[in-house]
């Protein structure tokens, strides 16, 4: 989980130029499978685009980048290394 985490905080980080700053977390401990990452935003006036306009890209991009760390068993390489 901490892989898959890390590679989604990087994805926020490199992809989401009007990020403020980016937080990603997973509960200590074995056997976890939960995170809370989390996307701000930087002033809305210095943006180009709207929060829902990041918000729809982020989850279109996003699935099609990360879905192939889900399935391991079709050895699809991650585009994001």
């Amino acid at each position: 989980m901490v892989n898959f985490v890390d590679k989604f905080a990087n994805y926020l980080y490199d992809f989401i130029p009007e990020r403020d700053f980016v937080f990603a977390r997973t509960p200590a401990g074995p056997g976890s499978n939960t995170s809370q990452p989390r996307l701000g935003l930087t002033d809305p006036t210095l943006r180009t685009h709207s929060r829902s306009d990041i918000a729809n890209n982020l989850q279109k991009n996003y699935l099609s980048l990360m879905m192939p760390a889900f399935l391991p068993s079709r050895n699809i390489p991650s585009q994001l290394g």
